[in-house]
């Protein structure tokens, strides 16, 4: 789909969205850039941002064996959408649209 050009290019908005699983955050970050779109908003498709590895080690037993441990690791997937010259009840009304219509396990700033 062709972009809905940037009339002035002022930055209204950036929404940020966290998850574990990227096949979800990739599902979700351009379905939010196509609502969008069908709101009227120019907007910038979903750019990635750095992901984010937790380790964390604990040990197997809970008594004196502390050589034996398990690793194991966190990785937090980021996308994020720049939303360009809109008014604020429409963008209010288009964040409260895909709150309301999320997927479980994103997160979004």
């Amino acid at each position: 789909p062709k972009p809905i050009p940037k009339t002035h290019g002022i930055l209204v908005a950036t929404l940020e969205m966290h998850a574990n699983f990227v096949e979800n955050l990739e599902f979700y970050s351009q379905w939010c850039y196509l609502s969008a779109r069908s709101f009227g908003m120019p907007a910038c498709r979903p750019d990635r941002l750095p992901r984010t590895k937790e380790l964390i080690t604990v040990p197997k037993s809970p008594f004196v064996h502390k050589k034996f441990q398990e690793n194991f690791q966190k990785l937090t997937f980021k996308r994020m959408i720049r939303v360009y010259d809109t008014s604020p009840q429409t963008l209010d009304l288009w964040l409260r649209y895909i709150a309301r219509n999320s997927l479980g396990g994103i997160t979004m700033k």
